[in-house]
């Protein structure tokens, strides 16, 4: 059976509303550029500004859905998203809506996917602070490091994923994990072929992020937990 279409991007939105109209206006025009079948799926998790109304304002547009639902956090809005995407496309595309990876550099990664089962992005000059510096090299290091076949960037937000193998990837996560995407890194860096691309990182135009470096790190923790219960639970 063939897929309504080619690729649905996953986006998770919570207090963009400063940016979020024009995030979504990139990601059209990416689809116009291209001439292929995507579809863009907008999840706003319980924002506490005006992202709602700004959403709701916008034109009606078939390449456009959009899904308000209340707040349950980053991780487990990207899972209800991936759980959706999956029956729909062929591939499966998550990025975030704070505009640090723009959406024009969404083409080499497409580009990169023939003979192969995931192509994740990697981000280069991204500014940081030192705790989620410190919890993404950790994360790096559980996966391999920046060894040959390995997810470089294991939680970046700029991945492509073919739904087939997404789909057998999340029937055994959580709803309620922190940060599935470092999960997802480790399976199909461990059962698939993978390719890797930079990413040039910028500023959040607008906004702050929603965790502040405290919890950053404590969730974190809980994050390489989950992550150990995963493969734990693949190795059986």
């Amino acid at each position: 059976m063939t897929s309504r279409f080619d690729v649905m991007v996953v986006m998770p939105v919570y207090n963009e509303q400063d940016g979020i109209a024009q995030v979504i206006a990139d990601w059209l025009k990416v689809q116009e550029q291209l001439g292929i079948r995507l579809q863009l799926l907008v999840l706003d998790d319980g924002s506490r500004d005006r992202t709602a109304a700004v959403l709701d304002a916008l034109p009606t547009d078939p390449r456009l859905t959009i899904v308000h639902k209340p707040n349950s956090g980053h991780g487990p809005t990207i899972l209800a998203g991936y759980h959706r995407a999956v029956a729909d496309a062929e591939w499966v595309f998550q990025t975030d809506s704070d505009d640090e990876i723009p959406a024009s550099q969404f083409a080499e990664l497409w580009a990169a996917r023939e003979g192969v089962d995931g192509v994740f992005g990697y981000r280069v000059g991204r500014q940081q602070s030192l705790p989620r510096a410190f919890v993404s090299g950790v994360a790096r290091l559980l996966l391999g490091g920046n060894r040959p076949g390995r997810v470089r960037d294991p939680n970046c937000p700029f991945r492509l994923m073919r739904a087939s193998v997404l789909r057998e990837a999340i029937a055994q996560i959580p709803p309620d994990t922190f940060a599935p995407n470092v999960l997802l890194a480790w399976y199909f860096q461990t059962v698939c072929t993978i390719a890797s691309e930079p990413c040039r990182a910028q500023p959040r135009p607008h906004g702050a992020p929603a965790l502040s470096d405290l919890k950053v790190l404590r969730r974190g923790v809980t994050s390489f937990w989950q992550l150990r219960a995963y493969r734990r639970q693949h190795r059986r």
